[in-house]
């Protein structure tokens, strides 16, 4: 009689054989269902990676890491069932792997989450910096159409400069020919009108308000001259009235708040002179002498003339500057 006959005979032996089928079968019904969980979860991960792939390229390769893993966890699974089969392995121990490659498809899922959001923000960041590259451009546009302008400005300063070099080289000439002009007045009036001495040492200050020296034209309040008479003489010294006159560069008398008009001698025709000032002083031979005037209006920046004439002709000059 053969082994089996004798197990299956035998109610004692026929017991264990049963018990172990039974088991068997549990490992197979186990098996079958962590198949169909592990199928399942497979297919939902295929999927969800499928939509991400389009946005992440780098899912792509934890794709592929996730598919030969999971091909891993089939052969695993193969394994496991041959094993079930052998009864090498036990139910917790398959348990065990399932939980494992459930938390495995939770990290995975967790990372494509991030990976999600993380391409969300790139998103926006690109289109802060597409907008800025249009502002960029924009500006840049801008500064292009003002650079334009400002070479075509500068081209036109330069003419104007050119032209106001050669405006100044032609003043200039004309400066020299007026000083020239003055010395040639000056000296005539000398042989026109004289007086027999001369003033010098001539110092002028120009006033603003509060008794204050200034340069400026627009400034000026009240013009003072300091000159003196040396070596008059005696047949000239004694009473006698002076008289302050005050022209522009180009002989034009400048007026004050009290300007008149005196005739004052010379070898020909008298000569009528607009003065801003008479002073009456006693002559002796040498003195110091102060004359002043307010100009009627404001003046303007240049060079003016100032002359003094006396009862007996004319004395001297001299020329001041305001900016």
């Amino acid at each position: 009689m053969s082994n089996l006959e004798r197990t299956s005979n035998n109610p004692d032996n026929a017991k264990p054989y049963k018990i172990a089928t039974g088991i068997l079968a549990a490992l197979l019904v186990l098996a079958v269902v962590g198949a169909v969980m592990f199928s399942m979860d497979n297919t939902n991960l295929k999927t969800e990676t499928s939509q991400l792939n389009s946005t992440v390229d780098d899912l792509n390769v934890m794709k592929a890491s996730l598919e030969t893993e999971l091909a891993d966890l089939e052969n695993n699974y193969d394994a496991t069932i041959d094993e079930n089969e052998e009864l090498k392995v036990t139910i917790e121990e398959k348990v065990a792997e399932i939980e494992v490659l459930q938390n495995k498809i939770r990290q995975v899922r967790n990372r494509l989450k991030g990976s999600e959001s993380k391409s969300a923000k790139m998103q926006e960041h690109l289109a802060q910096l597409e907008s800025l590259k249009d502002s960029l451009q924009a500006d840049i546009a801008n500064l292009q159409g003002e650079n334009a302008e400002l070479l075509s400005a500068r081209d036109e300063l330069t003419v104007a400069l050119e032209d106001s070099n050669n405006e100044i080289v032609d003043l200039n000439g004309q400066v020299v020919e007026l000083k020239q002009m003055n010395q040639n007045m000056t000296d005539r009036l000398y042989r026109m009108a004289p007086a027999g001495f001369k003033a010098g040492n001539f110092a002028v200050n120009v006033e603003r308000k509060n008794d204050k020296l200034t340069s400026k034209a627009k400034q000026a309040k009240e013009i003072k001259v300091n000159f003196d008479l040396p070596y008059v003489p005696t047949e000239k010294q004694g009473k006698t009235e002076l008289y302050l006159v005050v022209t522009d560069i180009y002989g034009n008398p400048v007026k004050s708040t009290s300007s008149s008009t005196v005739t004052v001698p010379s070898p020909q025709d008298d000569l009528k002179v607009d003065v801003v000032d008479i002073e009456t002083v006693n002559l002796k031979e040498s003195q110091s002498l102060a004359m002043s005037f307010a100009p009627e209006e404001k003046l303007i920046a240049g060079e003016y003339h100032l002359m003094v004439y006396s009862d007996e002709g004319y004395l001297g000059a001299t020329a001041f500057k305001l900016r």
